[in-house]
């Protein structure tokens, strides 16, 4: 048991002193490893580890703009109100992709594994708080921009958790590989009907480690089957260690067609949302080398909603009014994920494997005419 303790401790280590890109986080803290406890298989939990400081960063994530989408998305922002919204339901399927077999492995760390009570408890219960604007920090916004702060009326739920014995000791979160059975990992079920999420063991390299990566909504047509996103298994560590990691709760607002809060540009690039200020800073410094305050941190000539789920840093609270219309527009008659509501599947596009099977029934039937003809004559 002791050996178990000291690797989880350089593990942890390891952990807090990288960096995250995309959801990216450098932790420097004073560590209380006493809170370390085992249970009896010998697999952890990680309660209080006295976190404190963080810095993330981000990699430069070009948003594909899609005129139709963002045509859709204009007219019912401008049609509907928020206190209008109905609630919906999302049911969401976890791919587990394990890297040692049927579990995860890391360095001399013994074996461990993620149920479903884990997953309930650290992501779709934080996402259920976050969207329906029950989080207890919800209260750290600003006073000024307290009425702003949205509930976006979505219940999350788990569908169904699919666990994969895979023996690929890492995946590349760059890549969609793990969203594919032929690499080794799952591929993506009912995309019209669930958002799937896959969750990897993904170390990253040089210190920098991704947390999450979220296809976005206006690639939906072109590429249903890698839709979702995913989720890195350090994201549900931080939670288990008492951090309250939003990275789902980030991502799946990239999934929704949200923008991050700087809109990707300077002050004369918007994220098509009102009721967010201008920005062109990430604020990935709040929270570890900065300490961010209102109205002091600004910039554009306004002080930055640095709080908000779409922004960088240790100090994410709030989604707005404004973003929980934009995110809903999706939903919406004539939306990419408009099917996740009526819980019917489209029925628009053949599938290859269905023009395959049709080409081969009319060839059949044009050789049975052809043979029959000729036995006539």
């Amino acid at each position: 048991m002791n050996n178990i303790y000291n690797s989880m401790k350089l593990f942890i280590f390891s952990l807090l002193t990288s960096t995250i890109f995309g959801r990216t986080i450098m932790l420097n803290k004073d560590l209380n490893f006493d809170s370390l406890k085992f249970d009896n298989n010998d697999n952890f939990n990680m309660p209080n580890l006295n976190l404190e400081k963080f810095k993330k960063r981000h990699s430069n994530i070009k948003y594909q703009i899609d005129e139709q989408l963002e045509s859709h998305t204009k007219k019912f922002m401008e049609n509907n109100e928020y206190e209008d919204i109905e609630e919906i339901e999302i049911p969401m399927i976890f791919h587990v992709i394990y890297n040692n077999g049927n579990n995860y492995q890391y360095g001399d760390i013994n074996p461990f594994t993620i149920n479903q009570q884990l997953i309930q408890t650290y992501v779709v219960d934080q996402l259920n708080e976050d969207y329906n604007l029950e989080n207890e920090d919800r209260f750290e916004t600003p006073e000024v921009w307290q009425d702003l702060m949205a509930d976006f009326k979505i219940n999350f739920f788990i569908n169904k958790v699919i666990y994969i014995n895979s023996n690929k000791e890492s995946w590349d979160m760059y890549d969609d590989s793990m969203k594919m059975d032929k690499s080794g990992g799952s591929n993506v079920i009912d995309p019209e009907l669930n958002l799937n999420v896959w969750i990897v063991y993904s170390p990253g390299s040089e210190g920098e480690i991704t947390m999450g990566r979220a296809q976005f909504a206006s690639n939906f047509k072109q590429q249903p089957e890698l839709d979702g996103y995913v989720l890195n298994f350090y994201a549900l560590l931080l939670s288990m260690n008492g951090y309250s990691d939003r990275t789902s709760t980030h991502e799946i607002g990239h999934w929704m067609n949200l923008r991050h809060i700087w809109g990707d540009g300077g002050c004369d690039v918007d994220d098509g949302v009102a009721d967010t200020p201008v920005s062109d800073i990430s604020h990935i410094e709040c929270g570890s080398s900065e300490d961010c305050t209102y109205p002091a941190t600004s910039s554009c000539g306004s002080p930055d909603m640095f709080m908000n789920y779409m922004s960088y840093g240790n100090e994410q609270y709030m989604f707005t009014k404004g973003q929980m219309l934009r995110a809903r527009a999706v939903f919406a008659e004539g939306g990419p994920r408009h099917s996740m509501v009526t819980r019917k599947k489209s029925t628009k596009k053949c599938h290859h494997d269905d023009t395959f099977y049709i080409i081969i029934v009319v060839l059949t039937i044009y050789i049975k005419i052809s043979i029959e003809r000729n036995v006539s004559y």
